[in-house]
C-alpha cells in the first residue's frame, strides 16, 4: 500500500479503495492495474469538488469494505452491474452506491496521471490513446 496523505481518508480508507481499484482495473497484461498506476496519490483532487457529506458517507462504506472478504465484495460488484434484478427499492442503492464508488476509481485510473511510484506504462500510452488537436484552418 502506498502512503498517501488525504485530508479525507485514513490508510486503512485509502487501502480499502485501492483493493476496490484493482477489482475494477486489475491490469491485463497491456493495461497497467489501479494500484500500479499509483493514481490513489491524486485522491483529495478527485473528492475537490465531491460533497463534504458524499465523502463521509464513501469513507465509512470504505471503512467497512476494508473488512469485507474478497468474493464478497466481488458478489457485491456483480449486484451492482445486475442492478435490473432486484427490485426498485434494492436496485436504487446498488446504482447509487456504485456511482460513488466505480465514479472516483474510474476518475482516477482514467485521469492519465501517474504518483511517483507508479510501475508499468500510463494508461493513455497502454490503450495507445493520444490526443491531438489542430486548430480550424
Amino acid at each position: 500500500m502506498n502512503k498517501v496523505n488525504s485530508a479525507h481518508f485514513t490508510n486503512l480508507q485509502i487501502a480499502s479503495l485501492e483493493r476496490l481499484g484493482d477489482l475494477y482495473a486489475p491490469g491485463n497484461g497491456t493495461l497497467p492495474s489501479f494500484t500500479d498506476t499509483d493514481c490513489i496519490e491524486y485522491l483529495d483532487d478527485v473528492l475537490e469538488s465531491v460533497d463534504e457529506d458524499d465523502v463521509f458517507l464513501l469513507g465509512i462504506l470504505l471503512l467497512v469494505m476494508k473488512f469485507i472478504p474478497v468474493f464478497a465484495i466481488r458478489w457485491g460488484i456483480s449486484a451492482m452491474d445486475h442492478h435490473d434484478r432486484y427490485p426498485e427499492w434494492i436496485a436504487s442503492w446498488l446504482r447509487l452506491i456504485s456511482l460513488g464508488v466505480k465514479g472516483v476509481i474510474m476518475s482516477l485510473y482514467f485521469s492519465g496521471l501517474q504518483g511517483a511510484n507508479s510501475r508499468g506504462p500510463n494508461v493513455y500510452d497502454a490503450m495507445g490513446y493520444a490526443l491531438h488537436c489542430e486548430p480550424d484552418a
